[in-house]
C-alpha cells in the first residue's frame, strides 16, 4: 500500500476554474492527498515548494488574513463626525470626558477601522443603542487601535486625559484624536480660565454658576495641544488669518489706480481691524468689506495723522479729494527729506463687523495722481 501525505496548495482566485470568481481578497487553499516520497507527481506545477510544518503554516495564514482585511478598513468604514465633552478638574489637573463618534460603514461587509492617531486613554466603549452593545476594540500586528464595525453607528467611550508638568497657571494636554471629517471639543472651565488650541475655532458658549462651557472646533486636525490659562484678563492673542490676494493695475487719465482683493478665512480669535502700508505716491481711497463700507485711519505718513475718512466718500469727491489724495500737486517742499516721501503711510481699517471663520472678501481702490503736460494733440505723462 502506497503511503500518501496530505500537501496544502495555495491557489489564488484567478486559478481556481469554476468557482466564484469575485476578487474578495481572501486566501484560499486546498487540502490534497498526494504521494509521500513522489513530489514529481504533486498538483504544484512549477510553483516553489517550501515544507511547513501544519500548526506554523495555519499561523502564517491567520496573521495574512488579518493584514488583508486591515487593509480594506479604511475604504469599508470611516468617521464622519466625533464630538468629545470633557471637564477641567483644576486640582488634579486632569480633562475627563466622554466621545460620541460617528462611524459609516460604507461596505455592506465587517470591517476595520483604525483609530490612530488617538492615544487618549479610554474605557467603557460602546454603541448607542437600547441596550447599548459593547464595543470591539483591539491592537492590529503593527500595534495600531483598531474597531470592529458591523453596521453604521454611533461609538460612545470615556476618556480622560493628565496635563503635562508645566506653569501651575497653564494646564497643556496635547491631544492626539481618532481620524473623523469634523472634530469637536466642548470643554467645562472654572471661572477665570480660557481654553487655547492654536489654528482651532474657541468661543465661549455659556456661563453656569462657577463655571463656563468654551467650544473648540477643530475641523479635520487629528493632533492639537489644548492649554488651559488661568487669568483675570484674557491675554490678546492674534488671529490666524489666511488670505488669497489678486491685484488690478489701470491707467487712466486720473492716474494709476491699483484695485486689491483680499480673500479672508479667520481662524482664532475674530478679526476686528486691519493695518495695512501702503506704497506712495499710492493713497487709499476706497474700501469695502464685501458690500459694506469700510472706515479707515491715517496712521503714519499720511497728510493728516489720525484723521478718520469714511469709506467711500474720497472715491466719490475724485482723485483731486484732499483727504483720501492729498493735493494733485505732488510736488515737494523744501523741508521733506526723501526718507519722509520714501516713507509708506500707515493706516488702520475698523471692519464694519468682526471676522471670523467663513471667507469674506476686502477690496481695496488705491490711486496714484501722474502729471500730465500736452505735446501737440498728445497727452504724455510725466513722473
Amino acid at each position: 500500500m502506497t503511503a500518501a501525505a496530505c500537501a496544502l496548495v495555495l491557489v489564488g482566485n484567478w486559478a481556481v476554474a469554476g468557482e466564484d470568481d469575485s476578487n474578495d481578497g481572501a486566501i484560499r487553499f486546498r487540502r490534497v492527498m498526494v504521494p509521500e516520497g513522489r513530489r514529481n507527481d504533486w498538483p504544484v506545477g512549477d510553483a516553489r515548494h517550501l515544507p511547513v510544518k501544519p500548526d506554523r503554516f495555519e499561523e502564517l495564514v491567520t496573521t495574512a488574513r488579518a493584514a488583508s482585511l486591515a487593509s480594506e478598513a479604511p475604504r469599508a468604514a470611516r468617521i464622519t463626525e466625533a464630538r468629545y465633552t470633557a471637564r477641567f478638574d483644576e486640582t488634579r489637573r486632569v480633562l475627563v470626558g466622554e466621545a460620541a463618534l460617528s462611524v459609516e460603514q460604507a461596505a455592506e461587509r465587517v470591517a476595520l477601522l483604525p483609530l490612530e492617531p488617538m492615544d487618549l486613554p479610554i474605557s467603557d466603549a460602546r454603541w448607542q443603542a437600547d441596550p447599548p452593545r459593547d464595543a470591539e476594540l483591539g491592537l492590529s500586528a503593527d500595534g495600531r487601535l483598531e474597531l470592529l464595525v458591523e453596521q453604521s453607528g454611533t461609538l460612545r467611550f470615556d476618556w480622560s486625559l493628565c496635563a503635562q508638568n508645566g506653569p501651575e497657571e497653564t494646564a497643556a494636554f496635547p491631544l492626539e484624536l481618532a481620524p473623523a471629517l469634523v472634530s469637536r471639543l466642548s470643554v467645562s472651565l472654572p471661572e477665570g480660565c480660557r481654553p487655547v488650541a492654536e489654528g482651532a475655532l474657541v468661543r465661549r458658549e455659556r456661563s453656569d454658576d462657577d463655571r463656563q462651557q468654551w467650544d473648540v472646533a477643530l475641523g479635520g486636525r487629528r493632533e492639537v495641544t489644548l492649554r488651559i490659562e488661568r487669568g483675570d484678563e484674557e491675554k490678546p492673542r492674534r488671529p490666524l488669518t489666511m488670505l488669497r490676494e489678486s491685484l488690478t493695475y489701470d491707467v487712466s487719465v486720473h492716474g494709476l489706480e491699483l484695485s486689491t482683493a483680499w480673500l479672508l478665512e479667520v481662524h482664532g480669535e475674530p478679526l476686528e481691524v486691519v493695518d495695512v502700508q501702503v506704497d506712495r505716491p499710492l493713497k487709499l481711497v476706497a474700501a469695502r468689506l464685501d458690500d459694506e463700507p469700510v472706515p479707515w485711519t491715517i496712521l503714519e505718513g499720511g497728510t493728516a495723522e489720525g484723521e478718520t475718512a469714511p469709506a467711500g466718500d474720497a472715491a466719490d469727491r475724485g482723485p483731486d479729494s484732499n483727504t483720501a489724495n492729498g493735493s494733485s500737486n505732488d510736488s515737494l517742499s523744501d523741508d521733506q527729506s526723501l526718507e519722509q516721501v520714501d516713507r509708506p503711510t500707515r493706516i488702520r481699517l475698523t471692519l464694519p463687523k468682526p471676522v471670523q471663520g467663513s471667507s469674506r472678501t476686502l477690496r481695496l481702490g488705491a490711486l496714484a495722481p501722474l502729471q500730465m503736460t500736452t505735446i501737440g494733440s498728445y497727452r504724455a505723462f510725466i513722473r
